[in-house]
């Protein structure tokens, strides 16, 4: 991870869901905000969701009572102090199908093909572009063929409320925010996706402010093409083979962040 705009999490944490709040209130509330957009991950029970950047836990435990107990879901951050905050919420949830991890998005410490679901929640533009590319292509890597991949983020406003609203909210993002507004989401998703993903379905808010994007994975890589010839015909020796993240030896050899 090259970029180092989550180490503000350090002081933000406490007010970031207070934070969330307010801003959503534009839009109809967060609930209905995150209701919304995740509304169009078509999740089943048992389903495997990772988060990238999950940050408070909120939509990692929104996600948990989608798949049920025979689900998975894994909430990634950088963040110790967002992760603490997340921990405290999962505790009172009492669900026990959710790990949370202190990881980047690259690399991550999962196998090849093993989600069925990766949620990026307004995460992309706290990046550097590089960091945004290889989290996307560790995204589509751990993610199954036909799986969805589901991105929130900020759109380009086109009433005069809307970019009220963003040149607000930039003055309190980092220069990460303006360097991935001027880009655009669509143009990094086709840098990051490498043609893997073709776009479903999209949700805006405020006139664009806000957007979510729900992307279906339609091509594997060499590698992965060998995985599922070896994999697809046995679904028993397949789900022996794939280790339980939260247990994960990756993770811990892989993930060093500064103190």
């Amino acid at each position: 991870m090259k970029g180092e705009s989550y180490l503000r999490f350090r002081k933000i944490a406490p007010w970031y869901d207070v934070g969330v709040k307010l801003l959503a209130l534009s839009m109809g509330g967060e609930a209905a905000v995150r209701e919304k957009i995740l509304g169009l991950l078509p999740l089943n029970t048992g389903s495997r969701v990772l988060e990238v950047g999950c940050g408070t836990g909120t939509v990692a435990l929104m996600a948990a009572g989608r798949v049920g107990p025979t689900g998975e879901v894994v909430g990634i951050d950088p963040s110790t102090e967002m992760l603490a905050r997340a921990r405290k919420k999962l505790v009172k949830s009492k669900f026990r199908q959710v790990a949370l991890l202190r990881s980047a998005g690259a690399p991550l410490p999962f196998p090849d093909c093993y989600f069925d679901a990766v949620i990026l929640f307004f995460v992309l533009h706290e990046m550097v572009q590089e960091d945004r590319i290889d989290s996307l292509q560790e995204a589509l890597r751990v993610l199954k063929l036909d799986g969805h991949l589901l991105v929130a983020d900020l759109g380009r406003p086109e009433s005069k409320v809307g970019r009220l609203l963003q040149q607000l909210l930039l003055l309190v993002e980092e220069k990460e925010a303006a360097d991935f507004l001027r880009r655009g989401l669509s143009a990094i998703i086709g840098e990051g996706g490498s043609g893997e993903l073709t776009e479903v379905e999209r949700v805006i808010f405020a006139h664009h402010f806000v957007q979510g994007v729900l992307y279906r994975k339609i091509k594997n890589r060499p590698y992965e093409q060998q995985y599922y010839a070896g994999q697809n015909n046995d679904p028993e020796k397949e789900r022996k083979a794939s280790s339980t993240p939260c247990r994960s030896r990756t993770f811990r050899a892989s993930c060093r962040f500064p103190s």
